[in-house]
């Protein structure tokens, strides 16, 4: 629903998006989670609107449901804390979050359409809530310096505290230019040169480039070489966290009931 993020793709094969209402969501749950006999759902979207969370949510405490689940979403002023608090109390358990940068002029090339308050007020409740979150780093955005890539490292190493929980996840992802994105009409705005690629890499969906702006591919890579050793050294739960979500989302399940220590 939001769709206006520079580097993203996702919104582009598929430009018509057609929501269910939360009411719908609600009996695909319920309905499967009979069928299969399970209480674990993840929801594959890559974001979904705060109402519609809120709604089918209440419908689950009200029902008193066993239905467990997590979701990607984005930092909105409409996850205050009684909306977090209802999502928990309606089966969430992790909450997958966008952040990409803390540095203002990065997220505004971006258009992630963020801000950095909103970001640390609804880490603070999730937090204070027992909603676990996995946290999404974008390294090497195209005209992003190095100094502005370590005001990043500042923010996450400053919201330690919030951050550093049991089940607490930071995919740390390289930039890549890819053919759906919206940056893709747009190279010379971010001086950007696409490259032919090798024979054997035709149908790759990201493409090569080299930038006149920001770091080159080389300072990126160190610079992302950086960030995993930063999360290495100041993040406990980072080094024993499995690679995959639907893992940590199992192994949080098995933590809250009591099932690890």
């Amino acid at each position: 629903y939001y769709g206006k993020c520079a580097f993203c793709a996702h919104c582009y094969p598929n430009k018509e998006r057609r929501n269910k209402r939360p009411e719908q969501v609600y009996n695909a749950l319920n309905s499967l989670s009979k069928k299969y006999n399970t209480p674990y759902f993840s929801f594959n979207d890559e974001c979904i609107e705060p109402y519609c969370m809120k709604t089918f949510s209440k419908l689950i405490k009200m029902n008193n449901d066993n239905i467990k689940w997590y979701t990607f979403a984005r930092f909105e002023k409409e996850l205050d804390y009684s909306t977090l608090k209802t999502l928990r109390e309606g089966g969430c358990k992790i909450l997958m979050f966008g952040l990409e940068s803390a540095n203002e002029n990065v997220l505004q090339r971006m258009k992630k359409g963020i801000s950095l308050p909103i970001v640390k007020r609804i880490l603070g409740d999730c937090s204070k809530l027992g909603i676990s979150i996995r946290l999404g780093v974008l390294v090497g955005f195209p005209g992003e310096t190095k100094e502005e890539s370590e005001v990043t490292l500042e923010f996450l190493k400053e919201n330690n505290s919030l951050l550093d929980q049991n089940f607490f996840a930071p995919p740390i992802s390289r930039y890549k230019l890819l053919h759906d994105s919206a940056i893709n009409n747009k190279y010379s705005e971010f001086k950007i040169k696409i490259l032919d690629p090798p024979p054997d890499e035709d149908l790759e969906r990201d493409q090569h480039f080299i930038i006149d702006l920001g770091m080159n591919l080389k300072e990126s890579e160190l610079q992302y070489q950086k960030y995993v050793g930063f999360f290495i050294n100041n993040f406990h739960a980072y080094k024993k966290m499995p690679d995959n979500k639907a893992h940590i989302f199992l192994y949080k399940n098995y933590f809250d009931e009591g099932g690890l220590s």
